[in-house]
């Protein structure tokens, strides 16, 4: 039996609800249309679920000139991609150069919904983030994804974290791009180089963990417990005190991916 994709998705506004897909894109910074947009606040730097879990249902629809955004309590905002400025912004510890500005009306409905001053900003053509997680080859670029383009995680590897939780939780909590199915737990750490359909991708490094996977993405609530990161840390922590759960992948040309898809196993290392 092969590997295949049994789930496909982005997240156009970066730490906001998954978007669920059939088939995808696949251009060079990764899933196309995936962590395009990102709020920053006044400060210019990123806001995310570690500190402001509620942006878990910031629901995000990318549209023929822009992006729809809903969220509880609010009217519908619509916005398209005119620049009107350009900012050096803060992505955890990388600095992030001539990101757009997408205005004053899209502020102020984050503002009032996040109830902090922020902006939206935008990933265009115009801004250029190389891959500084790995050494990249010229080229390779990503948009406002933590470290590099795609995650991948297989349903196995969820199966093996629920059969520890007392309470399991669902894939949303690890927000990757492509699930797989059919393949053993934690395999696709050791994939170093994959191909789906047209579309190749190079395996880095693993998906390093942490608070966001005790955040609700339905609700926006954190574990009480510290739940399911207290559990994947007792089994999954490595020596360098990272908690891994998932594969980062670098797309090498671009195409189109849909479920059902076979993910053919180019390159592997043996498993220990």
């Amino acid at each position: 039996m092969s590997v295949t994709i049994s789930g496909l998705h982005i997240y156009p506004l970066k730490a906001g609800t998954a978007v669920d897909l059939t088939k995808s894109r696949v251009d060079s910074l990764g899933l196309a249309g995936d962590r395009r947009w990102m709020l920053v606040g006044e400060d210019m730097v990123y806001m995310g679920q570690r500190k402001t879990p509620k942006m878990a249902v910031l629901k995000s629809q990318i549209i023929a000139d822009g992006l729809k955004v809903s969220a509880p309590g609010m009217g519908d905002l619509f916005v398209n991609k005119t620049v009107h400025a350009r900012h050096t912004v803060q992505l955890h510890k990388e600095t992030i150069r001539r990101v757009a500005d997408l205005g004053d009306e899209a502020a102020g409905w984050f503002s009032e919904f996040m109830e902090t001053p922020c902006r939206l900003v935008y990933m265009d053509e115009i801004c250029k983030r190389p891959l500084v997680f790995v050494p990249g080859k010229p080229g390779e670029h990503l948009g406002f994804a933590d470290a590099l383009p795609l995650l991948i995680l297989s349903e196995a590897s969820l199966v093996g974290l629920n059969d520890r939780l007392a309470e399991p939780v669902t894939m949303r909590r690890f927000r990757p791009n492509i699930v797989v199915r059919d393949c053993a737990a934690h395999e696709e750490d050791r994939w170093r180089l994959i191909r789906i359909g047209d579309v190749s991708f190079r395996g880095e490094i693993p998906c390093n963990r942490c608070v966001v996977t005790t955040v609700n993405q339905q609700t926006a609530e954190k574990d009480l417990d510290g739940e399911p990161l207290k559990t994947l840390t007792a089994y999954r922590k490595t020596e360098k005190g990272k908690v891994n759960f998932g594969m980062t992948f670098v797309p090498l040309n671009q195409g189109v991916i849909r479920i059902g898809d076979a993910v053919e196993v180019l390159e592997s290392e043996s498993a220990d």
